[in-house]
C-alpha cells in the first residue's frame, strides 16, 4: 500500500477506467501521481466552454468551422469533437485528484516510444523526487481473437502492455 505523499506513475491516462482506478487509490491517501497518457491536452477555444452534449459540441465546432471558411468531413468533425471531450476528461481527473489532495501532472507520452518516455520518467523524477510505483494500464483495444488479427494489430495490442510497461520500468 502507498502512503500519503508517494509518487506513482500512471500509464495509461487519466480518463475511463485509469481515471476512476487512481481516484479511487487517492481516496486511501494523498499521493503524487505523474500520469502518461496519449490525449493531448488542447487549448480549447472559449467559443466550445458552454457546450456540453456531444450535438451542441458538433454543433458549434461545424458552425466555428464554417466560420473560418474551413471545410471538414463528418470524421474530421468527429475527431475534433473527440479532442475536446478527451482533454476535458483528462483535465476533469487532474483537477478531481488535486481537490483530494492529491498532486496530479499530466504528462502527453506514447508508452511505446521509448525515448520519450526516458525523457518523461528524468522529468518526473525531477519534479517529484523519487518514483514508489508504476501503475500500467495503457493499453489499446483491437477486439479479435488472435487469430484473427493481423501482425500489426497483434504488435499494437502487444507492444503497448508489454513495451510500453518495460518503458516504464526502465526508468
Amino acid at each position: 500500500p502507498y502512503v500519503k505523499g508517494d509518487t506513482v506513475v500512471v500509464s495509461g491516462g487519466a480518463r475511463g477506467v485509469t481515471a476512476s482506478c487512481i481516484i479511487e487509490l487517492a481516496k486511501n491517501s494523498s499521493l503524487s501521481f505523474a500520469i502518461l497518457g496519449r490525449t493531448p491536452l488542447i487549448e480549447e477555444p472559449e467559443i466550445f466552454q458552454s457546450f456540453h452534449s456531444d450535438v451542441e459540441l458538433k454543433k458549434a465546432y461545424l458552425e466555428h468551422t464554417k466560420k473560418i471558411g474551413k471545410k471538414i468531413t463528418p470524421q474530421q468533425l468527429n475527431r475534433g469533437v473527440q479532442r475536446i471531450v478527451a482533454s476535458r476528461e483528462v483535465v476533469q481527473t487532474l483537477e478531481t485528484l488535486q481537490s483530494m489532495g492529491s498532486k496530479a501532472t499530466y504528462y502527453p507520452v506514447d508508452v511505446c516510444h521509448a525515448e520519450t518516455v526516458h525523457h518523461t520518467m528524468e522529468q518526473v523524477r525531477k519534479e517529484y523526487g523519487r518514483i514508489d510505483g508504476v501503475v500500467h494500464a495503457a493499453g489499446v483495444i483491437a477486439d479479435k481473437t488472435i487469430h484473427e488479427k493481423t501482425e500489426a494489430q497483434f504488435e499494437y495490442v502487444f507492444n503497448t502492455k508489454v513495451l510500453g510497461f518495460r518503458n516504464c520500468l526502465l526508468y
